[in-house]
């Protein structure tokens, strides 16, 4: 509310190792070097080209070959960069802050819009543990069904119960562009890993320019190495890479 810049950084503290999903030594080396690889060119460029790619568009679709077929619209919502830095029309917007690692390129769909399933590979909820290979269902931009391992399901539902408001209504779509991110189980790296989206469901009011209130903000990661990214009808992203020239 005061307009004051801040930065979150997920620092590798000494925890316990079974605090980790990744030996803690490879947790610190991923954090540091994609830290480092933030601010180099190759990063702004993605994120270039993804906020071009996206500008003015109206209706995004995510196909995958393991049965992903996801749709929604972007219609007049803003296309956001995070690039490491707060740049003069972040703070016109009221955008200042980012997280470290940073380089992603995301957005608010319109929250009754999305129709459809995708297969996430993982959702790492907070105090609850990490869960793999979960379909999701939406329908009008809610989520209505959920498809996994017994564990999986019980966890996602466990999450459900214990948050309020518009906690499974779709929220936000990301885009990774930081190429040293890899997965560690920590959201705040995970969601850059060059090659990858996120989608979340939960709140997305404040930066993310949406209408959701709710109690939760939950990122879940896929990866797009067999997958497809539309806008417009036109390939942005093929197989986790840009297409260009197309």
């Amino acid at each position: 509310k005061r307009n004051v810049r801040w930065c979150i950084a997920g620092y590798p503290v000494k925890m316990k190792q079974h605090s980790y999903h990744i030996p803690r030594a490879q947790y610190e080396k991923i954090f540091f070097e994609a830290i480092t690889e933030t601010f180099t060119p190759k990063v702004k460029q993605l994120c270039h080209y993804y906020q071009k790619s996206l500008q003015g568009k109206e209706n995004i679709r995510i196909i995958a070959k393991d049965g992903t077929d996801l749709s929604f619209s972007i219609k007049n919502r803003p296309i956001l960069v995070s690039d490491g830095r707060i740049s003069s029309k972040d703070i016109e917007r009221g955008d200042v802050g980012l997280n470290l690692p940073d380089g992603e390129v995301f957005l608010a769909p319109l929250e009754y819009s999305a129709n459809g399933n995708i297969l996430f590979d993982y959702i790492s909820l907070e105090g609850m543990g990490l869960v793999k290979d979960i379909r999701l269902f939406f329908k009008n931009g809610k989520v209505t069904s959920w498809k996994a391992d017994k564990r999986a399901e019980s966890l996602f539902k466990r999450f459900l119960d214990a948050n309020t408001g518009e906690k499974d209504r779709i929220a936000e779509l990301g885009i990774g562009t930081n190429p040293k991110a890899r997965f560690t189980g920590a959201t705040l790296i995970d969601e850059k890993i060059y090659g990858s989206i996120h989608i979340a469901i939960g709140n997305n009011q404040g930066a993310y320019h949406g209408k959701n209130k709710a109690s939760s903000h939950q990122d879940m990661i896929k990866l797009m190495h067999e997958g497809t990214l539309y806008a417009d009808g036109k390939k942005i992203m093929h197989n986790g890479r840009p297409v260009k020239g197309k």
